[in-house]
């Protein structure tokens, strides 16, 4: 372990204040399928009205509605989940290729923009766009979250992960080349992330600038979230898998039933149980706290794209289809 070389960016150079967007409404139908693996469900599917717009990167805004940005669509959007009404909102940088977003207490939303290398801020109440511009060229920001020491994000394209705060953008070197992707707060000021290529999950003391790196000896580690009980559960490519890792270094691999499944993001749901989607099987998956797998739902549009995935006690569990310009909601009985 070793502490991490920063580069910082004066605050007057990395922000560029936007105009105002008038969004595009639209209102959706909904397409709903059971399901019947292990426990009947029920997926429901509605079309993103941008065709084609590789929608990714879902949260729960301060509104209380659906939010989500639109990869080749370059726009940040809301559904609401009960009059089931789309509001789409053009980034102002054209091109930006929008990856991942998080919502803020507040009514702002932050979201990574890959190919405009920038950090976007949207305030909902106004419609207004900020973009920090990431001092590094070429960092391809991917996942971001909202932490007690500012905004984090990993920079897919450098290996680093950067940390916006108070409009100063800060980036700390991890693995060349490891590819790290998602990200997520700990205990005490803590920030882990997945490296996807360099197999390793990684734990950031923000305090004393200290990264510490731990092996996945199986499996390519993806997505992360952290669970009640206190661990980083983690998605794992090639070969598939759900990962849980511990403040005390134990790691657990859990088999995923689906061979090739490709697992991207994942989710603690409302049921205390986490969801996963199953990305080249076409299915959104359920594993509990002691690490069973009990179902595995089958998305009734094939070759969907299931990508990114949410949940809250408020709207439930639900995805992105990226491939069918769709987002779904998934119940349980």
């Amino acid at each position: 372990m070793a502490a991490l070389p920063r580069y910082r960016i004066a605050a007057g150079g990395c922000l560029v204040l936007l105009a105002f967007v008038l969004p595009r409404v639209t209102r959706a139908i909904p397409a709903g399928q059971d399901v019947q693996p292990a426990a009947r469900g029920k997926i429901t599917e509605f079309t993103v009205p941008t065709p084609n717009s590789y929608p990714a990167g879902l949260t729960e805004g301060a509104d209380g509605n659906l939010w989500f940005v639109e990869n080749t669509g370059n726009n940040i959007a809301s559904f609401n989940t009960y009059s089931h009404e789309f509001r789409e909102y053009p980034i102002p940088t054209r091109g930006s290729f929008p990856v991942r977003v998080a919502g803020d207490i507040y009514g702002n939303l932050w979201f990574t923009e890959s190919a405009g290398n920038r950090i976007g801020e949207f305030t909902i109440s106004t419609g207004a766009f900020h973009e920090y511009r990431i001092p590094t060229a070429g960092a391809s920001p991917f996942e971001i979250t909202l932490s007690d020491t500012g905004i984090w994000f990993t920079e897919q394209g450098t290996g680093k992960i950067g940390n916006l705060s108070n409009g100063v953008i800060t980036e700390y070197a991890a693995i060349p080349n490891g590819e790290p992707l998602g990200i997520v707060p700990g205990g005490d000021g803590e920030i882990w992330f997945a490296q996807l290529l360099a197999h390793r999950i990684a734990r950031f003391d923000t305090h004393n600038q200290i990264l510490y790196e731990y092996l996945v000896p199986h499996g390519q580690p993806f997505e992360m979230v952290r669970g009640p009980d206190g661990a980083i559960w983690f998605t794992m490519q090639e070969p598939p898998g759900i990962g849980r890792f511990t403040s005390a270094g134990g790691l657990t691999r859990f088999v995923i039933p689906t061979p090739d499944s490709r697992p991207y993001d994942i989710a603690l749901g409302p049921d205390g149980a986490f969801w996963f989607e199953e990305g080249t099987a076409d299915k959104i998956g359920r594993i509990t706290l002691d690490g069973r797998v009990t179902n595995e739902y089958p998305i009734p549009t094939p070759n969907s794209g299931a990508h990114a995935i949410t949940a809250s006690p408020r709207l439930g569990v639900w995805f992105s289809e990226i491939f069918a310009n769709k987002i779904a909601s998934i119940t349980t009985e």
